[in-house]
């Protein structure tokens, strides 16, 4: 009994077991076990959403400094070249921030396998390539069928709801039932954005002129699609926060 004893010390002092398999992230269940993500099996992960929140910000501020900007132009004695400056810095800023946007679910296929996070994450993939493929074709070859709503392509909310999904599946993983809350929240708002806009389509088409029911209907539809922008830049900040810092029970976002 001494004898075993003093093997198991020695094993306990050599160091962890090589041979040992890694511990799994969370369980089946979604029990928050955050230990085993320092390992850094969702570095990139955590990275990719970051970058989408860090795009949304971009995109927010410059969408909004955009207002005072060309009021500035319109009022004052500037040059007729500082409006064009103005126009193709803000293109500029927001392929930025687009960029940063669609590039954050690429990171995120590298999620681990096994936990029914990584086929989510490549479903949006595709979706987004979807997106842009049918920008392309709708804006070079004539003839085809319309792909989009009111600017806006039909595979952006299907992109949306894909990761959200994954979301919802990661805050599982890492055991923060309050994120999927705000997971459903999100997607719940999309839905509801989702059909102010074929709403906004049949309106157009019955409305011609401008009355108090298009402006009422415009002002909901802003204050709706910011709620959701903002939302879901949060969303994804405060789960990339607790990835990688999972001590901490609450993150804030830029609200």
């Amino acid at each position: 009994k001494r004898q075993d004893n003093t093997s198991e010390q020695c094993m306990s002092e050599s160091g962890p077991n090589p041979y040992e398999a890694p511990a799994p992230i969370g369980d089946a269940d979604g029990v928050p076990g955050m230990a085993p993500l320092l390992d850094g099996r969702l570095s990139l992960t955590a990275l990719g959403l970051k970058l989408i929140y860090w795009g949304i910000l971009i995109l927010l501020i410059s969408w909004i400094a955009m207002i005072p900007f060309g009021l500035f132009v319109s009022v004052s004695n500037a040059p007729m070249n500082s409006g064009q400056i103005i126009q193709w810095g803000f293109i500029g800023v927001t392929l930025v921030g687009f960029a940063l946007v669609n590039l954050g679910p690429f990171l995120c296929m590298s999620a681990p396998a096994g936990h029914g996070l990584r086929p989510l994450a490549i479903a949006t993939v595709l979706t987004i390539l979807l997106v842009w493929l049918s920008a392309i074709l709708e804006s070079t070859v004539n003839g085809l069928p319309r792909l989009s709503v009111g600017g806006s392509s039909l595979f952006v909310p299907l992109a949306l709801a894909l990761f959200l999904a994954f979301l919802h599946r990661l805050t599982r993983v890492i055991g923060r039932e309050d994120l999927r809350r705000r997971c459903r929240f999100v997607f719940f708002l999309g839905v509801a954005i989702v059909l102010l806009t074929i709403g906004q389509v049949f309106l157009a088409r019955m409305v011609t002129s401008i009355n108090p029911l298009w402006l009422m209907w415009g002002v909901v539809f802003f204050l709706g699609a910011l709620v959701l922008f903002v939302g879901y830049a949060n969303l994804v900040n405060a789960i990339a926060n607790a990835i990688r810092r999972p001590d901490e029970s609450r993150t804030r976002g830029i609200l």
